[in-house]
């Protein structure tokens, strides 16, 4: 608890969107990506959506990973003036190394996020792909990265 916790302050220091009077953007985390897709997505972003749900969404997240011990290690963060950019940070060499690696990891994560509160709104054979319901809490972009060498960041239409 005490980890989700320090995650979550951690959360809200970089949506505060200034940290010691300089602006943050994404550079400070990862490198320019080397692949950039559009995703079209099939849903509309939810008209009670505002930045306290893309934190919520954001924490739910991290939290699912944590509560699971999961394999897959992943830091998971929002920035941005309005909290629309998700940067989902790989924390364990290797794991989303290479674009068919964060392929597969995104058709896995509702999978992965069943139990989130997110996901329990909708039966089984209703649920949508990740980064609709990124797309449904108004994120406009979601970043994989390493914080290292890689980054691969999808646009959401």
């Amino acid at each position: 608890m005490a980890v989700f916790a320090a995650i979550f302050l951690f959360n809200m220091l970089l949506m505060s969107g200034e940290v010691a009077g300089k602006e943050l953007d994404g550079h400070q985390f990862y490198p320019t990506p080397k692949v950039i897709e559009n995703y079209k997505s099939r849903r509309r972003v939810l008209t009670s959506t505002q930045n306290e749900t893309r934190i919520a969404f954001v924490n739910n997240i991290l939290r699912a990973f944590i509560q699971r011990d999961a394999q897959e290690r992943v830091l998971v963060f929002a920035k941005g003036k309005n909290v629309e950019n998700m940067i989902i940070m790989d924390s364990v060499d290797g794991n989303l190394s290479t674009i068919f690696k964060v392929r597969a990891f995104i058709e896995v994560l509702p999978v992965l996020l069943r139990n989130t509160p997110i996901y329990r709104k909708f039966k089984n054979s209703e649920i949508p792909p990740f980064f609709d319901l990124a797309k449904m809490n108004g994120f406009k972009t979601v970043t994989f990265t390493d914080g290292d060498k890689y980054s691969f960041r999808f646009i959401l239409k």
